[in-house]
């Protein structure tokens, strides 16, 4: 009997035919699947897009940035957003008191020069071109006003690798307008925030969403997994007693993560659509990072008048600020512990498995400067 790419042994099933959860959850034991949960490259910030701020926040000089606990500074020129480590490669030195001339970051102590891909291109006195380090630079990618940072170096003799960037299947980012992002802080680890989707027994219990039909996993890919809810919102809280009376207690959500920390969700309610995306920044191994941004479509947001369109994205605010605020304090020092999972949490830990063997890879020597 053949086993797929996450060893659920099914001869008819293979990753990227998007499974679902009826057509596997007899197939592997909870207790295999428990086993299986790696924490060790769970607490490890998995190759992922990081959020480092806006565009206008990121200036011509260095700023610095820890966008998964490792130091970093980034810079912007002509051609966009530059993102390096934050020490010199040659003595250590801080590259945030260093000065960008001419696109090259120059180190404050000894006036080496680096382009905008880590290769030195100046050593006053010496030669450069007798240079072998290089000084680890990363991609970085644009949407709507906010930079993002990926957790992987360019190569010695590369040019910047291009890293697909999450996305809708049916929108690109061009269609909407990218709300300013809605920060929160976490005592949680990491991947315990963008479990909470997969979580149906949290879903339902902290949140008031009741199932209407079974909820249904995708794992679509090593770097995308996915579930769609449909349910019947009963929650008590002021916002959603204001969203049930406005759009009905049918609702829908179509929740995808993407490289472990990245979310993008959509509720839908009475024919209409709520977009949001979602970033998740590990502090530490115990302390996480949310940064949440409200997603509008164009073709709604034109239609808007405009005094409108700034009450309803100010009360669109406070409701997501409500509802994570509540997640967040539910989820107070929870910790995965993968021993005590029961055949009720079968979903979650099907999460976790994957986010463990199939899309999170362990650090390698090469990624040394990466973590």
């Amino acid at each position: 009997m053949a086993e797929n790419k996450l060893g659920y042994k099914n001869m008819e099933i293979d990753l990227e035919n998007n499974m679902s959860i009826d057509k596997i959850e007899n197939v592997e034991p909870i207790e295999n699947l428990k086993r299986k949960i790696n924490i060790g490259k769970l607490n490890a910030p998995p190759k992922a897009w990081y959020y480092l701020g806006t565009v206008k926040s990121i200036k011509t000089t260095p700023t610095p940035f820890s966008p998964w606990g490792k130091p970093l500074i980034a810079y912007r020129n002509k051609e966009g957003i530059v993102a390096q480590y934050r020490h010199c490669i040659h003595m250590n030195t801080d590259l945030a008191k260093g000065s960008v001339v001419n696109g090259n970051i120059t180190c404050p102590m000894h006036a080496w020069k680096f382009d905008k891909n880590g290769k030195c291109t100046d050593i006053p006195g010496g030669n450069h071109n007798e240079c072998t380090l290089r000084l680890p630079t990363f991609p970085t990618h644009i949407v709507g006003g906010h930079a993002f940072v990926y957790k992987q170096t360019i190569k010695r003799g590369e040019t910047p690798p291009t890293m697909p960037f999450p996305a809708f299947e049916d929108l690109g980012w061009d269609d909407f307008e990218i709300g300013k992002g809605i920060d929160f802080l976490s005592d949680s680890p990491w991947y315990l925030i963008t479990a909470n989707g997969f979580d149906i027994c949290h879903f339902e219990f902290v949140h008031g969403r009741v199932p209407l039909i079974k909820s249904k996993i995708n794992f679509n890919s090593n770097n995308h997994c996915s579930i769609n809810h449909n349910y019947k919102n009963i929650s008590q809280t002021w916002f959603d007693r204001l969203v049930r009376y406005v759009y009905g207690e049918k609702m829908s959500l179509n929740y995808n993560v993407f490289n472990g920390n990245m979310i993008l969700s959509r509720t839908g309610m009475n024919g209409k659509s709520n977009y949001m995306c979602a970033n998740v920044q590990p502090l530490d191994s115990e302390r996480s990072k949310i940064t949440i941004f409200p997603l509008t479509p164009k073709t709604i947001a034109i239609k808007q008048i405009p005094i409108l369109k700034h009450i309803g994205n100010f009360i669109r605010r406070i409701i997501i600020r409500q509802f994570f605020l509540a997640e967040l304090r539910s989820i107070k020092s929870v910790r995965l512990l993968p021993e005590n999972l029961m055949e009720s949490d079968r979903v979650v830990t099907q999460y976790f498995h994957w986010l463990s063997t199939a899309m999170h890879k362990s650090t390698t020597k090469e990624e040394t400067h990466e973590k």
